[in-house]
C-alpha cells in the first residue's frame, strides 16, 4: 500500500467485499473565533475525482479551505480510498477495479461519522467540488442520520437537462453499462505523459475485449457530457494561477475506477443502473439549505447542468452564484478566486438555520 504521510489521520476500516479501505482526513487549523451567537460550522470538503490533500493546497495561501478555517470555521478535508492505491501493486489495482459510487459514498459516510464523534451535536456541512459535489448530493439524498446541516456544491451536477440529452448518448451509456455489469471490469487510469501534468482518461484493457466500445465511449461521452470538456482555468488567469492549477493536476490521484465514471454518466442521462442504490431518486426530498457555486467560464451547457441539478432539490432553500471569468479548477486552486469562493460561503454559513439552532 502507498505509505501514509504523517499529516493525515488515516481511518482503516472494513470494506466488503474487497477487504479493507483507507481514507485520509485532515483538519485545517482555525485562525479566528467564529462570530457569535452561532457555533462554528463543521465543514467536510469532498475533493474532485483526482483531488487530494497534497502539497499544492498546502502551498496556496488563497486555498478556500484555508481561508474558511482562518475565518473561524472548523474545516476538514478528506482523501478517498483511491488516494491510497499503489499503482505498482497488482493487489491494490485489482481491489480498485471493483469500487463503485456506493463504495465512495461509504468513504464519505465514514468521514462524517468520525466528525460526528469528534463534534457531538454539531451540525456538519458538506462542501463538494466537481465529483465531490456529486457525492455530496448523493450523500444528502441517502437520508443520513444524523442529518447534515447544509450543502455547498462547487461546479458539480448529477443530471443533464432533458434538452441536453440525446437518444444516442442514452443508448451508448446503456450499452456500456450493460457490458460493464456483465462482468468485464477494468480500471480507468489517468497517467501524465512525460513533461505534462495530466491527460485525458484512458482505459487499461489487457485482454483487448470490447476495446473499440470503450474507446468510443470515452471519446464520445467524456467530451460531450462533461468529463474533460470545458475550461479548467478562466480566461483572465495569470501565470501564477495557471501554475497552481498545473501543480494541482500533477499532484492528483491518477487511479479512478472506470465503473464510477460510467455510473456518473448513467445518472446524468437517466439510464437505470441496477447495481447502484437509487440515492438520486430521493434527491427531491432533500430539504437542507444548498449553496450552488458555478464556474462561469465553462459555458452555458455546464451552467445549465449545475442549475438543473440544484433545481431537483425543490424543497431545499437554494442560493446560486455564478463566478464570471472563473474556470473549473480556479474554484479550488486559482490564486485570485480563493476569496471570491470563500467569502460567499462564509456569508451563507453565518445565516445557516442549523447552526443557529445548535448548542455549543
Amino acid at each position: 500500500m502507498k505509505p501514509v504521510e504523517p499529516r493525515y489521520q488515516v481511518l482503516d476500516r472494513p470494506a466488503p467485499p474487497t477487504g479493507r479501505a483507507r481514507i485520509g482526513i485532515r483538519a485545517f487549523a482555525c485562525g479566528a473565533r467564529w462570530p457569535s451567537p452561532t457555533p462554528a460550522p463543521v465543514c467536510l470538503w469532498l475533493p474532485g475525482r483526482t483531488g487530494n490533500l497534497d502539497a499544492s493546497s498546502a502551498e496556496n495561501p488563497t486555498d478556500p479551505r484555508r481561508l474558511l478555517a482562518e475565518a473561524g470555521a472548523v474545516v476538514y478535508a478528506m482523501d478517498y480510498r483511491t488516494h491510497f492505491v499503489d499503482v505498482t501493486c497488482e493487489e491494490d489495482l485489482a481491489a480498485c477495479g471493483s469500487w463503485n459510487t456506493a463504495a465512495l459514498l461509504s468513504d464519505v459516510r465514514a468521514a462524517v461519522r468520525e466528525l460526528n464523534a469528534r463534534h457531538t451535536g454539531r451540525p456538519i456541512v458538506l462542501i463538494g467540488h466537481s465529483m465531490g459535489a456529486k457525492l455530496a448530493y448523493l450523500f444528502a439524498a441517502s437520508r443520513p442520520d444524523p442529518p447534515i446541516a447544509g450543502l455547498v456544491v462547487l461546479d458539480g451536477w448529477l443530471r443533464n437537462p432533458p434538452d441536453l440529452i440525446s437518444d444516442r448518448e442514452r443508448r451508448a451509456i446503456s450499452s456500456a453499462l450493460d457490458r460493464w455489469r456483465a462482468g468485464d471490469r477494468v480500471l480507468t487510469n489517468q497517467f501524465a505523459a512525460p513533461g505534462t501534468p495530466g491527460s485525458t482518461a484512458t482505459v487499461d484493457d489487457p485482454t483487448g475485449r470490447r476495446r473499440r466500445l470503450r474507446q468510443a465511449y470515452l471519446r464520445e461521452m467524456l467530451t460531450s457530457v462533461g468529463g474533460v470538456a470545458g475550461r479548467m482555468v478562466g480566461g483572465a488567469a495569470d501565470a501564477t494561477s495557471i501554475g497552481m492549477v498545473l501543480r494541482h493536476l500533477s499532484d492528483g490521484d491518477r487511479v479512478w475506477p472506470a465503473v464510477v465514471e460510467i455510473e456518473a454518466r448513467a445518472m446524468a442521462t437517466g439510464v437505470r443502473d441496477h447495481d447502484l442504490p437509487r440515492y438520486d431518486e430521493f434527491i427531491a426530498d432533500v430539504r437542507v439549505p444548498l449553496l450552488c457555486v458555478i464556474a462561469g467560464d465553462r459555458g452555458q451547457d455546464f451552467t445549465a447542468r449545475a442549475r438543473f441539478t440544484a433545481g431537483l432539490l425543490r424543497h431545499a432553500p437554494r442560493t446560486e452564484l455564478v463566478l464570471d471569468g472563473c474556470g473549473h479548477l480556479d474554484l479550488v486552486v486559482g490564486c485570485h478566486f480563493g476569496r471570491r469562493v470563500s467569502q460567499p460561503i462564509l456569508a451563507w454559513l453565518r445565516d445557516l438555520p442549523g447552526l443557529a439552532a445548535a448548542r455549543r
